[in-house]
């Protein structure tokens, strides 16, 4: 039935949707730690 697809669609959208949030509030608790690693690296590169 064609309700149920929509129902799953849904679901499944929701599912990715939270895992999308979560991770990205995952990232963003990382992010400074992530940046200045990133930039220690950069600069050891550069220099």
């Amino acid at each position: 039935p064609k309700f149920c697809t929509v129902s799953l669609n849904i679901w499944a959208l929701a599912s990715l949707l939270g895992l999308i949030a979560h991770t990205g509030a995952l990232l963003a608790s990382k992010m400074p730690e992530c940046v200045a690693a990133h930039w220690q690296g950069r600069k050891g590169v550069l220099h």
